[in-house]
């Protein structure tokens, strides 16, 4: 049996607001999930073997960027989707990608990859009570935490701790 729940809260803007930012490198991708403007959670994850042959951009080639950010939306919507998956909430996803975002607002992909990205996401928006609406542009300079996040996977990197994640749950991506 299926139940709907519709609160009045969600439309009188008095809600949980859930910020998602999130970042891709040629290495990996990273983002970190805020609730009512406080870090709850973040991800960090490399980009393997099997993301190389089923998108068919190489670890660390630029080429695949459009790629790997829109995969880090599709996995952050699906790390933390407890969070809006049975209620309504204030859903804000932020990226310094402007084609990532046009992508998931729009859910028109310009390529064999992107597709299969844009299909696993309608897939997963089928199971919301209520589809995430907002995506916001987050001026790289800006992007700070989750682009640092991205990047703990490039060749000779070193992992630094961030203060500002100190509270916040790490998800691991699970293959």
């Amino acid at each position: 049996e299926r139940e709907r729940v519709f609160r009045l809260s969600c439309y009188l803007g008095t809600d949980t607001h859930v910020d998602m930012v999130i970042d891709a490198s040629p290495w990996g991708i990273g983002g970190v999930l805020m609730v009512n403007g406080s870090p709850s959670a973040f991800f960090s994850d490399t980009l393997g073997k099997e993301d190389s042959d089923i998108f068919a951009h190489g670890k660390g080639e630029a080429e695949g960027q459009q790629v790997w950010e829109s995969l880090a939306a599709l996995v952050a919507l699906r790390v933390w989707k407890s969070h809006w998956q049975k209620h309504r909430v204030r859903q804000t996803l932020r990226g310094d990608n402007v084609a990532m975002l046009t992508l998931i607002f729009n859910m028109r992909p310009r390529s064999r990859q992107l597709q299969l990205i844009v299909q696993e996401l309608a897939m997963d928006l089928c199971e919301f009570s209520f589809v995430p609406i907002v995506t916001k542009h987050l001026p790289g300079v800006a992007n700070k935490v989750a682009d640092e996040l991205s990047r703990r996977h490039q060749p000779g990197a070193v992992a630094k701790h961030m203060q500002f994640l100190s509270q916040a749950e790490e998800f691991k991506v699970p293959k």
